[in-house]
């Protein structure tokens, strides 16, 4: 299961996106570094993920309760799902 880890993120490094943003305008975008900070996830550098983009853990842990309560119909899942968005963004 790691290797399956590691070859995702070589591939994600290998074809890193450059930031439409960055490149145009010269500055960062609020989304600027999650790559990084998701590849430094997947390769268990929880330190450098958090330095590199710090809302990628919390987005990722949205997005996969939002998905669990869609097949699970979780009781009260609407309302926190709700307030997790406003703490994420």
């Amino acid at each position: 299961m790691v290797l399956f880890f590691n070859d995702i993120a070589n591939w994600l490094q290998a074809n890193e996106l450059t930031c439409p943003v960055k490149k145009l305008m010269g500055f960062d975008c609020p989304g600027c570094g999650m790559q990084r900070s998701f590849v430094a996830l997947l390769q268990g550098h929880f330190e450098l993920s958090i330095n590199y983009h710090p809302v990628t853990i919390p987005l990722l842990l949205f997005v996969l309760y939002g998905l669990l309560h869609v097949f699970f119909k979780f009781k009260n899942g609407n309302k926190i799902i709700i307030h997790s968005y406003v703490c994420v963004n």
